[in-house]
């Protein structure tokens, strides 16, 4: 289990954390059955968890037109401040 601060979270990103944090990598079809979140709210919150550096995401070996979820598990949102382009990389993936 990975333990964040999320204070700073809508409730719906909190909860994408929280369900990454104990279960690993998730599609988004199985994130949105695991948190029962629509899936736009889902969408956004994965998009400002992946911007604060929190959640990354690869390609999926079983499926490769999905996309697996997982939490980074050395993020810092100082890792983005340093590096800007990282930050713009991960809106414009999304």
């Amino acid at each position: 289990m990975v333990f964040f601060a999320v204070n700073d979270l809508p409730p719906s990103a909190a909860r994408v954390l929280e369900i990454l944090g104990g279960t690993g990598p998730l599609t988004h079809k199985e994130l949105v059955a695991a948190t029962r979140l629509p899936a736009r709210t889902l969408r956004f919150a994965l998009a400002r968890l992946r911007t604060s550096g929190r959640v990354d995401w690869r390609w999926s070996l079983r499926d490769a037109r999905q996309r697996l979820y997982f939490v980074r598990r050395n993020a810092s949102k100082a890792n983005l401040r340093a590096n800007p382009e990282n930050a713009r990389r991960i809106r414009d993936d999304l």
